[in-house]
């Protein structure tokens, strides 16, 4: 009876010591478990994208992605260089344009996965009838 009486007592202190350093520290705490909370999203949000990287024979090409114009001076979300742009994408099936003025336009589908690179090869030929005009 009193193995059980004194493991009653010190679980009882065990709590309130507990509950006192849960007070002194709760700034801490909570300092931490947002800290920990950001990291979180911020790492989630890293980890989340796929990579497109495309090869294109022209410069100065427009590139559609799921119908949006992808503005390639845009350093937050596009690497570009030498005809190579790799461009961060959510994992997602997505249809690819290439324009350029006097090209046919050229299309894609394809199946962005988490964490990997796709590598696309895109072959601008000139537009035929805009070869006929001049």
């Amino acid at each position: 009876m009193n193995f059980l009486k004194n493991l009653i007592v010190n679980i009882y202190y065990f709590i309130l010591n507990t509950i006192d350093i849960v007070k002194q520290y709760s700034v801490f705490l909570i300092v931490g478990f947002v800290l920990l909370s950001g990291s979180f999203i911020i790492f989630r949000e890293f980890f989340y994208f796929g990579t497109l990287t495309l090869h294109i024979n022209e410069e100065n090409t427009k590139i559609i992605i799921d119908g949006d114009f992808k503005n390639l001076a845009d350093e937050s979300f596009t690497k570009c260089k030498n005809n190579k742009c790799e461009i961060e994408l959510y994992p997602s099936i997505h249809q690819i344009f290439i324009q350029k003025d006097g090209f046919t336009t050229e299309t894609q589908t394809i199946n962005i996965e988490l964490q990997k690179n796709t590598e696309i090869f895109f072959q601008l030929k000139p537009n035929i009838t805009t070869l006929e005009d001049t």
